[in-house]
């Protein structure tokens, strides 16, 4: 069975109630992370590397929604790993500066504080123009609310996409979309084992 690894949005956690994971759980184990995204690019980035330093190359897709959709493309590309990117952080840098301050985190009610220096630090991120084992398959919700999921289609043309034409940047179609991110993890495995 394929092993999912899931990454939370900004200022989150992992919530094993969510009801993407729970969806999620109907194709595969999902393995919740939680990593401080109030953090700079490099500790994220070190943390993410050293949670899925055990993760088997052969058998996991990583998944992220927002914020967790930049590193999930990230962490895929550094670790040559299939990617599933949900209404994607396209550019951090600039998005992320609105939440400059105090936050409350939308999981465990903790407070922490962003820094704009947090944001700054993604201002070397690569471009998705780059050279990935597996290019990721990006979903949308046109009626994303927080991310103009317009310029992100026009973004990643090119990339494997589906999108949806109504919902919201919490992403309302998972289970629709199921099916496609199911296709995408085979396809994957097939390519693996064909060289194609």
């Amino acid at each position: 069975m394929t092993s999912i690894v899931y990454l939370h949005g900004f200022n989150s956690a992992f919530d094993p109630n969510n009801e993407k994971v729970k969806a999620l759980t109907k194709i595969g184990n999902v393995i919740g992370i939680t990593y401080n995204s109030l953090g700079t690019y490099s500790e994220i980035c070190s943390d993410l590397l050293d949670q899925l330093s055990d993760a088997d190359r052969d058998d996991t897709v990583i998944v992220g929604t927002s914020l967790g959709g930049y590193w999930a493309a990230e962490m895929g590309f550094k670790l040559g790993i299939p990617s599933v990117i949900i209404n994607p952080c396209y550019d951090p840098t600039h998005m992320l500066q609105k939440y400059v301050g105090i936050q409350t985190n939308h999981s465990t009610k903790t407070n922490g504080s962003f820094e704009l220096s947090s944001a700054l630090s993604y201002m070397h991120c690569k471009s998705y123009d780059s050279d990935y084992d597996y290019m990721p398959l990006v979903i949308l919700d046109m009626g994303d609310d927080v991310i103009d999921s317009f310029k992100t289609r026009e973004l990643f043309e090119g990339f494997p996409m589906v999108h949806y034409a109504d919902g919201s940047h919490r992403f309302d179609h998972i289970e629709d979309a199921l099916d496609e991110i199911n296709k995408y993890v085979n396809y994957c495995a097939f390519a693996e084992h064909t060289n194609i």
